[in-house]
């Protein structure tokens, strides 16, 4: 049973250090949060989780970059911001304002798309490239966290 405790312990140790003690609050810190749970689950392998919250990290970062933080949540809120995501990526001139995600999108979307479709296609990824790429993007948001200033929390 000792072991056990020990695990246990570790365990609550390394999840106490990812929680937000308010994670409806569209802040820094969230964000800051989230991208240290990404980087957990990369750490244990945790691919298809560590994606799915970098889409989701994208998309809280353009709602604080377009001062959106009272509906941020809300699922029409949400969709819209990934539709104007997609149409970024296909034209880089239609949203200057978040300019700085685009690639980050692209690569989220080719990955999301290739593990949701479990690879068929006529060229799937290699599941190496999978991790390879999640990595690069856990990096890329982190390397965003900064671009953010005080003035884009007011309310």
């Amino acid at each position: 049973m000792r072991p056990f405790l020990a695990i246990l312990e570790q365990i609550k140790k390394d999840i106490s250090e990812l929680a937000h003690r308010n994670p409806q609050n569209l802040e820094h810190l969230n964000l800051l949060k989230q991208t240290k749970i990404i980087e957990y689950c990369l750490r244990k392998g945790m691919i298809v989780q560590a994606i799915t919250l970098s889409r989701e990290w994208v998309v809280s970062y353009v709602c604080i970059r377009e001062n959106i933080q009272e509906h941020w949540l809300e699922r029409d809120t949400r969709e819209g911001i990934e539709k104007r995501l997609n149409t970024l990526v296909k034209d880089p001139e239609s949203y200057p304002l978040i300019h700085d995600v685009r690639g980050i999108w692209g690569g989220l979307r080719e990955l999301r798309n290739n593990i949701a479709h479990c690879g068929m296609s006529p060229s799937p990824v290699k599941i190496s490239k999978i991790e390879n790429k999640a990595n690069e993007i856990a990096s890329s948001l982190k390397n965003l966290l900064p671009t953010l200033s005080s003035q884009h929390f007011q309310r």
